[in-house]
């Protein structure tokens, strides 16, 4: 009977602290996974409303509108992959309240790590790595400049492969580049 209590009191207390939070106003959150250009804008207030999502460059000009009617809660995806690098705000009105966040974006995807290893026996283990996934080109050329082999191969996570090239005239290099233009050579 006595535990019976104590749940019915912290129930009650618990009750009491989310009427608290939201006689707060709307919060807004806002969460990006690194490289990534997509960020996720939570909502969440005490009642239900229409509420106006606007993001903002620094020279004010409106890139995103969005209006979300008779909610109380949401999470919206906002892609900036098609804007430069900088500081924008974006602007959350219920009507009632205005609520600003400032989201500082680097559009600068992930980094793609290229390792070349001889194996001996004109054999060598190519080996690639990249958070999330990736498509990349692969070209190997011969020591005349020569190209003898190319290939474009999508990625997800690591990637490794053996190429056996005693066809090949002289000593090969390795060029391998991703899509965000980053390339790299390895002899």
């Amino acid at each position: 009977m006595k535990t019976k209590a104590v749940i019915a009191a912290l129930i009650l207390m618990i009750g009491v602290a989310q009427a608290k939070a939201s006689d707060n106003g709307p919060s807004v959150t806002i969460s990006h996974q690194d490289g990534s250009d997509i960020f996720l804008v939570n909502y969440r207030a005490g009642q239900a409303g229409n509420v106006k999502m606007t993001v903002r460059d620094q020279q004010g000009r409106e890139l995103i509108t969005k209006s979300i009617r008779d909610v109380r809660a949401f999470s919206l995806p906002v892609n900036l992959e098609d804007v430069d690098a900088g500081v924008y705000d974006i602007e959350i009105d219920n009507g009632t309240e205005k609520q600003t966040q400032i989201l500082d974006y680097s559009n600068q995807s992930p980094a793609t790590y290229t390792h070349v290893t001889a194996l001996g026996g004109n054999r060598y283990l190519l080996s690639v790595e990249h958070a999330g996934s990736e498509k990349i080109y692969i070209r190997i050329v011969d020591g005349t400049g020569e190209t003898e082999f190319e290939q474009e191969q999508s990625i997800n996570g690591s990637f490794a492969i053996v190429y056996d090239l005693r066809n090949v005239d002289g000593s090969p290099t390795f060029e391998v580049s991703d899509t965000s233009g980053r390339s790299r050579t390895a002899k």
